[in-house]
Formats: structure tokens, C-alpha cells, sequence
């Protein structure tokens, strides 16, 4: 997440798993992007509660006066946090709308945020659907990642 961080690049003897030498030493100042964010999970069963969250958007400068959700089936809710069932299997685009408060100037203004979420049929067909993503994104990291050949 959003932060300073301490990064160095050590030389380790592989005998004696000591310090042998510091290569580099930085600092990192992470920042957090501003936009708007929907916290919620990319993919549910039909017919169970889901929970959507505005809370983690980050908007510094404007205060957020209202949050407005629609879902890809046509209901409206608003709140901060909202929960909602689909009654049926798909693939539903949720919208957030923000209407935000200039600290500095007092002119409202509105953003938004899209995510796509998933909806299928059944927790066995969720099971699936995680484990298939899982071994997509392993297998991705191999492909990115390769050892270096040792001496």
C-alpha cells in the first residue's frame, strides 16, 4: 500500500548466511492513486448477499457528500456501503457515482467508477472459477519470473 519504504540490496554469503556487503540502500514514497474504488469480490454465487464498499476511494481535497450505486440489473442504492443479491448468473457491470465537495473552492462536482463482477451459478462453480484464476496468475508469475543460473 501507500507509503515511505526502506529498500536495500544486500550481499549474502550463502556459508555463513551473514551480512557480506551492502550494494544499495534507497527510500520509496509510495502514493496512493486518487479515484474513486469499489471494494467488493469479482466473483459470486445468485442468490447471496454481496457486500460494496466506497469507503477505500481516495479523493483528497473533496469531501464525499453522496454515494449513488447502480447495479447491472437496474436497482439503485445509495450509502457508503450497500449490499446486494443478483437472482440470476451473468456478468454485471456495478457503477459507483460520487458527488464530491471541493474543500478549497466549495464547487460540487461528480465522479464514478465502474467493476465488472461476475455472478455464477453456485459455490462449487466459484471454487472453480478462483482456482482456475489462480493457476492463470502462477503460471504468469513463472513465465516473468525465471531463476538465474548459478555458478
Amino acid at each position: 500500500g501507500p507509503g515511505t519504504y526502506k529498500v536495500r540490496l544486500d550481499i549474502i554469503d550463502r556459508a555463513s548466511g551473514s551480512l557480506f556487503f551492502n550494494k544499495l540502500r534507497y527510500t520509496v514514497d509510495l502514493l496512493d492513486f486518487q479515484q474513486p474504488f469499489i471494494e467488493s469480490p469479482e466473483v459470486a454465487v445468485a442468490g447471496e448477499e454481496i457486500s460494496f464498499n466506497g469507503s477505500g476511494s481516495y479523493l483528497p481535497g473533496y469531501r464525499v457528500l453522496d454515494h449513488v450505486w447502480v447495479f447491472g440489473e437496474g436497482t439503485r442504492m445509495q450509502g457508503e456501503s450497500v449490499k446486494h443479491t443478483f437472482n440470476k448468473p451473468g456478468e454485471y457491470s456495478i457503477n459507483m457515482g460520487m458527488t464530491l465537495k471541493s474543500e478549497s473552492n466549495g464547487i460540487i462536482h461528480k465522479t464514478g467508477v465502474s467493476k465488472k463482477i461476475i455472478v455464477l451459478n453456485n459455490a462449487q462453480e466459484r471454487t472453480s472459477w478462483l482456482a482456475r484464476k489462480h493457476s492463470r496468475a502462477v503460471r504468469d508469475l513463472h513465465m516473468t519470473c525465471k531463476p538465474v543460473n548459478e555458478e
